[in-house]
């Protein structure tokens, strides 16, 4: 009996509705005083279509950043929302031996997402990101990525499977890769050619051919707990900064947060 008891006082899981939306590469935002905290963001829902956030993650490697996005446009099928964010990098915050460089990220965003019905959802973004770097890096000190201006696209592919659990392909695409910022930059696009580029240049030289991902995801959204979870396989873009790996890999996909 009492086992009964707690089992039908547990609260009910979330139904994914147009109310509830999936924020993660879509136009989509939280609801006006909705909060998410979790591993990857911390996100507040100020005012009605309107998020202020940061990247959990990057302040663990020492690298400061606020976003802020607004959902500019919403209808009962299109939503359009634009994200705009700053990062700032000093590389000898990670160790004394990098060469003495700060990067400013500044990626800007605009998604397009389109609802066909109650389980299915196509959403698009275009992201520029541009890169101002001061002094010197080798791309050693990013694990081979290039800390470089680029535009990228996305597309995602929701399937509300179930109540709880929604099925992603997400697909990524390199469109452009170029350099700008002060002082100089060494990169290494692969193992036999190395690039110096001086000032505000921008130079083809640096894009990645064929740059390219797919990630398939699975997302649980229960009451409050949200759990991500999906591997991928091509170019790894590191999230938030946007840095592209010039080595296709198996991408892992994995997030857990609460809104409420």
């Amino acid at each position: 009996m009492v086992l009964c008891s707690v089992w039908v006082a547990t609260p009910a899981a979330a139904e994914h509705t147009a109310d509830e939306q999936i924020t993660d590469s879509t136009a989509y935002t939280l609801r006006d005083g909705e909060a998410r905290v979790g591993l990857w963001k911390v996100e507040y829902g100020l005012l009605d279509r309107l998020d202020l956030g940061t990247y959990t993650w990057p302040w663990l490697a020492k690298i400061a950043s606020l976003s802020g996005k607004y959902e500019w446009y919403r209808s009962e099928s299109w939503s359009v929302a634009n994200k705009l964010s700053v990062l700032r990098l000093d590389l000898q915050d990670w160790s004394e031996e990098s060469e003495p460089a700060v990067f400013q990220v500044v990626p800007v965003e605009m998604g397009v997402s389109y609802r066909f019905n109650e389980s299915w959802t196509l959403s698009v973004e275009g992201i520029y990101t541009n890169v101002s770097a001061e002094g010197s890096y080798n791309e050693d000190d990013l694990n081979g990525a290039a800390a470089v201006t680029n535009f990228q696209w996305t597309s995602t592919v929701e399937w509300r499977w179930t109540e709880t659990l929604a099925v992603l392909l997400h697909l990524r695409s390199l469109a452009f890769q170029g350099t700008s910022g002060s002082g100089s930059s060494v990169t290494m696009p692969d193992a036999y050619t190395t690039v110096e580029v001086y000032g505000e240049a921008q130079s083809d030289v640096l894009d990645v051919e064929g740059a390219s991902s797919a990630t398939l995801i699975l997302h649980w959204a229960w009451s409050t707990f949200n759990l991500r979870v999906g591997l991928g396989y091509g170019n790894w873009s590191l999230p938030g900064v946007n840095f592209v790996l010039p080595e296709k890999t198996y991408i892992p996909e994995f997030d857990l947060f609460w809104r409420w």
